[in-house]
């Protein structure tokens, strides 16, 4: 009896992971073609599929989350060029690697500033320009999210200043 109620709460145990998993293919052949496949959550992908996996072009709508993804997939994963606009407006287009935004890409926010540039492993990392709802913009290096390095502001008149961050913080100005 006492290993029958162990197996039962293991197997309640697991079936209520994977059982957030579950959903159906509804259109097409979500095995190795083009079809549709909804989850229990809700959440729709429509597009390509290679061994039952998203794989090349399609569209993902995360229900749970209210964003939306389309692009390239590959092995299940985001992974080459597409765009992913999130529950606030933010948008994200450019290109990803293992469901990460990594390469180049572009960044819009609901205020209209925006960020174009290097990404690494979702964060903005390298070389961009972020340009602010004034039409100043900067230009320079980052760090996980942070200015960092040399850079140049050019504000609206077109006046430039040159500038040093260190993570974020400013070090170093013209005057």
């Amino acid at each position: 009896m006492k290993s029958l109620l162990i197996c039962l709460s293991i197997f309640f145990c697991f079936s209520g992971t994977s059982f957030a998993s579950t959903g159906m293919c509804v259109k097409g052949d979500c095995a190795n073609g083009n079809g549709d496949y909804i989850w229990e959550d809700g959440s729709t992908y429509s597009g390509s599929w290679k061994n039952k996996k998203r794989d090349g072009t399609g569209t993902m709508i995360f229900t749970d989350q209210d964003e939306t993804y389309s692009g390239q997939w590959k092995d299940g994963k985001r992974h080459g060029t597409g765009t992913m606009t999130y529950f606030d407006g933010e948008k994200y287009s450019g290109q990803w690697k293992k469901d990460q935004k990594n390469g180049i890409g572009k960044v819009t926010f609901p205020n209209g500033e925006y960020y174009t540039g290097e990404m690494v492993n979702d964060n903005w990392h390298g070389k961009g320009t972020y340009t602010y709802t004034d039409n100043s913009v900067f230009k320079g290096t980052w760090n996980n999210n942070r200015m960092h390095g040399p850079g140049l502001y050019t504000y609206p008149d077109g006046t430039t200043q040159k500038v040093e961050y260190q993570y974020g913080v400013q070090v170093e100005k013209d005057k």
